[in-house]
Order: C-alpha cells, then sequence, then structure tokens
C-alpha cells in the first residue's frame, strides 16, 4: 500500500479505490434520480405483486421464497427492484407506498 493510502486509512479508518468509488457513486446517483410519479398508472408484474403483497403481510424474504417456490435472493431482489421504483429507503417506505397508490388489496 502506497503512503497516500496509509495517510487515508489512517485519517478515514478505510480506503476506497477507484473502482469502487465509482460503484457507490453510480448507485447513489440512480437512487436520487427515481422520483415515483403518483400521476401515472403504476404497472407491476405478478411476482412483484405477489412479493409485495406478502412484504405488507409481515412475512419474512424467506417465508415469502417458500410460499411462492423461488429463492430468497430472488424476493430480496424483486424488494430491492421495488424500493428502488418506488424511491423508498426501506421496506415500512415500500408498504406506505404500496398502501397510499392502493397497489395491494
Amino acid at each position: 500500500m502506497g503512503m497516500i493510502k496509509v495517510a487515508i486509512v489512517a485519517e478515514k479508518g478505510y480506503y476506497l479505490n477507484n473502482f469502487v468509488n465509482r460503484i457507490l457513486l453510480k448507485k447513489s446517483h440512480a437512487r436520487q434520480k427515481v422520483v415515483p410519479s403518483l400521476n401515472n398508472e403504476i404497472t407491476l408484474s405478478d411476482k412483484e405483486k405477489d412479493v409485495l403483497r406478502f412484504i405488507c403481510m409481515e412475512f419474512t424474504a424467506a417465508e415469502i421464497a417458500q410460499k411462492m417456490e423461488i429463492s430468497p435472493r430472488t424476493v430480496e431482489a424483486i424488494k430491492d427492484r421495488l424500493m428502488e421504483r418506488f424511491g423508498s429507503k426501506n421496506t415500512a417506505g415500500l408498504v406506505f407506498f404500496a398502501v397510499k397508490n392502493n397497489l395491494i388489496e
């Protein structure tokens, strides 16, 4: 590790190389762009509807995966995609958005 990197680690307690920095900035920038439009009709796939419904019913990813016969990672990926689309920062925000926009029954 170069002297500059050592100094950065000593000062901040961590060091992120350019590759990691680019990925973090890209993810951060992508999330900031999402502004859910409440005026447009929201279309969801059947899997997205099911995952969203089970999340609103307080099932865990493992429980949802078992019910839908998919992997827990797939459930998490669908949940993350929904949160990104709706501009939610967490599960509570996702549920709130779903209820407010009548996306669940």
